[in-house]
């Protein structure tokens, strides 16, 4: 009886440890991957800068197609692995805006596009550090937001994403 009494605090703070644990895991995936049917956010409007640095908003881009966000930083390593992978299917994203977005400067990004081989239909954004926080808050590189021709958000990748994936979606 004495030993079981001993062991009560200890299997109190396992107890504790294990609920503490789940509920954030709960809560980290509520916030990753599928977008809720329920919520449906919408594509938000704002504005970018293009590589000749002219200043154009989200709502200029072409309508009824499906929309591909895909926030990127050129020293980072897995989006370089994307990107990589990206090059070999740009023929696919034909019918769709691919937008690449970096808070970076405009020569950087550019010089990661050639690297990488990225053309039309991809093309690369600039956007300031405010507008990317206010619009879509921290991140975790690459992020990729994908928006069905409704402009309703209809997956998200928080990490590196398979292209097959990211694919997937916009078929």
């Amino acid at each position: 009886m004495q030993q079981i009494i001993r062991f009560l605090p200890l299997l109190f703070i396992l107890f504790c440890f294990n609920a503490c644990t789940s509920i954030q895991e709960k809560k980290e995936n509520t916030s990753t991957q599928q977008a809720s049917p329920e919520t449906k956010p919408q594509l938000p409007n704002f504005q970018v800068k293009d590589m000749e640095g002219k200043l154009i908003s989200i709502s200029q881009l072409p309508q009824n197609r499906p929309t591909i966000v895909f926030f990127f930083h050129p020293d980072c390593e897995h989006c370089q692995a994307e990107a990589t992978e990206l090059q070999k299917y740009t023929d696919r994203f034909a019918n769709t805006n691919f937008l690449m977005i970096t808070w970076d400067e405009i020569p950087k990004i550019q010089g990661f596009m050639q690297k990488y081989k990225l053309k039309a239909p991809i093309t690369a954004y600039k956007i300031d550090n405010n507008t990317l926080f206010q619009t879509y808050g921290v991140l975790r590189l690459p992020a990729v937001y994908i928006y069905n021709s409704q402009n309703d958000l209809i997956q998200q990748f928080n990490g590196e994403a398979k292209i097959d994936a990211i694919l997937n979606y916009i078929k």
